[in-house]
Formats: C-alpha cells, sequence, structure tokens
C-alpha cells in the first residue's frame, strides 16, 4: 500500500494506493483503498481516483521531493554565499580605510599634528627674524 499526501491550493489529499493483481488474466488494477465510513462526513471525503490519473500525481510527488532537496541545497548555498560575501565586504572595506589614513578621528589627530608642528615652526623662525 502506497500512502501520497498532495497539496493542492492550500488544500491536503491524502491518498492511500493499493496495487492488485488479478490472477485469472493478469491484469494489474489500481484502485484507491477505501476505508469503511464510520459516518456520514468519512463518506462525504473518500473519492475515486482512476488508475490512470494516478501515475501523474505520483510523478508530480516524486518531482516535488527532488525541488525540496534541490531547493534545500540552493538555501544552504545561499547562506555559505553571504557569509563568505560579508566577510568579502569586511576586508575591503578594511583595505580602504588603510589606504585612506585610517579612521577618520586618525586622520584628524595627523593633520592637527603636523598643523601644530607648522605653528610652531613658523614662531619660531619669525621670532628669530626679529
Amino acid at each position: 500500500m502506497c500512502k501520497c499526501l498532495f497539496l493542492y491550493e492550500n488544500v491536503q489529499i491524502l491518498i492511500f494506493v493499493q496495487i492488485r493483481t488479478n490472477v485469472k488474466n493478469d491484469v494489474n488494477s489500481q484502485y484507491l483503498n477505501p476505508k469503511p465510513a464510520d459516518n456520514a462526513k468519512q463518506a462525504e471525503t473518500q473519492a475515486v481516483i482512476p488508475g490512470e490519473d494516478l501515475k501523474p500525481l505520483y510523478d508530480f510527488t516524486i518531482d516535488c521531493k527532488a525541488c525540496q532537496s534541490k531547493l534545500t541545497a540552493a538555501q544552504a548555498d545561499l547562506t555559505d554565499e553571504k557569509t563568505k560575501t560579508a566577510a568579502l565586504t569586511k576586508q575591503r572595506n578594511h583595505a580602504l580605510q588603510i589606504a585612506r589614513g585610517g579612521s577618520p578621528f586618525r586622520r584628524i589627530g595627523r593633520a592637527a599634528k603636523w598643523f601644530l608642528i607648522g605653528a610652531a615652526a613658523g614662531a619660531i623662525a619669525a621670532k628669530s627674524a626679529h
């Protein structure tokens, strides 16, 4: 007995399939294995699906499972790529910051230091000229 679960527009369909062989003429026939109905509601929910329609449904289930595994692998690859991209972006930003001379506070401090050295040299030169 095979059990298949299909999701179609937010409606779940659970199908039990049993394959029997007719010994008299060796013909395989597929049909649903209906459960005995305990009440009227169960009788309303049972459906008969022809055997020729079960093969496409089964193929769809197999394809769906294959697509789900591919999706899981692709999502894992995407997570890895996001991690790699974040690390490369951080490394690139750090290299650019070093190429510009460090952080803004470090550059301001370096510029202020050279401004003070220049001002002191100018004051010494002006004093010695008088």
